[in-house]
């Protein structure tokens, strides 16, 4: 009997058939079709962590990449609606896809001013296109030593709650800097699941609850 496969499931597929195939490829890294199934069903499971559900809209602004390849395939696992946008178009041209696609934006900074003041164009951008911002995330928020688990602040602290206030939008969280992130990303693992207890993955939580209280 013939049955439809949708881009999700057509992604197992080909994972399973061709284990040492090349799925995707740039000038410095290479994916086998299982190897991007891994990335793709670690994006799809933190959009789902963001507090993204079937049916939402999550506009993509990206260069031609591997990344944009991978969004496209989680969005299509996890029911959420893509609304690509292309990064050669023009602030009127965007905000009108904006505005027609009901997409808002969750703005994510480093504590450290040259991150921050990429970050306030950013803001004023959405402003400029009216584009609905759910607040700002700072990333990369201090270290945990491995030796005495004293903090260290690798880039600084509290930048991304002042520009927040500063610039009227809602602060979200911290995400603490954890080295088993980078481990995670590249072997394709979902960190949430490696590390349920960690502070990173409380922080995830806690920035979704937020998240999901604001839809």
């Amino acid at each position: 009997m013939a049955f439809w496969l949708n881009l999700g499931q057509i992604q197992k597929l080909n994972a399973k058939k061709f284990p040492e195939t090349l799925a995707l490829r740039d000038k410095s890294r290479a994916f086998t079709y299982p190897q991007m199934n891994k990335r793709v069903n670690q994006l799809a499971q933190s959009l789902y962590s963001q507090g993204l559900q079937k049916g939402d809209k999550v506009a993509v602004l990206l260069e031609n990449s591997i990344e944009i390849v991978e969004v496209f395939l989680a969005t299509a696992k996890t029911g959420i609606i893509i609304v690509p946008i292309n990064f050669r178009l023009v602030s009127p041209e965007v905000e009108y896809i904006v505005n027609n696609s009901d997409a808002k934006a969750i703005i994510v900074t480093t504590p450290q001013e040259v991150a921050l003041a990429d970050v306030r164009k950013s803001i004023n951008f959405c402003k400029t296109v009216r584009m609905d911002i759910f607040g700002l995330i700072e990333n990369m928020s201090g270290l945990n030593c491995p030796h005495c688990g004293e903090p260290i602040d690798l880039f600084g602290a509290g930048g991304g709650e002042r520009t927040a206030e500063e610039m009227g939008v809602r602060f979200l969280g911290r995400i603490p800097f954890d080295p088993n992130v980078v481990a995670c990303g590249d072997s394709g693992a979902c960190y949430q699941e490696v590390h349920v207890h960690s502070a990173v993955t409380k922080a995830f939580t806690d920035v979704a609850q937020m998240v999901s209280q604001s839809v």
